[in-house]
């Protein structure tokens, strides 16, 4: 990503990534002590929070923070974005 926002509470971080010339944004979780990072975006999709259907960059950003804020306890477990890696790998290879 060109341009990211990074909000940090030393154990996790949530980057806010956008490409500055174009309609594209993610949101990403960053576990510390793990060294693992998360695609919220795709884990939102895989577990049913978000369409494929495309959204501006912005209204993308707001979904996800959304998406966090409902979801925060779930989405802080290491263990539930593995589950989520999983997931997202079986629907690629569909």
């Amino acid at each position: 990503m060109n341009d990211s926002i990074t909000f940090s509470n030393k154990k996790i971080d949530f980057i806010i990534g956008y490409e500055r010339y174009d309609e594209i944004s993610t949101l990403y979780i960053r576990f510390w002590q793990e060294n693992e990072l998360f695609n919220i975006g795709w884990i939102a999709f895989v577990r049913g929070e978000k369409s494929e259907e495309g959204q501006s960059k912005l209204d993308n950003i707001t979904h996800l923070l959304d998406y966090i804020e409902k979801n925060y306890a779930e989405i802080t477990n290491f263990q539930f974005c593995q589950e989520s890696r999983k997931m997202i790998e079986d629907f690629m290879n569909k």
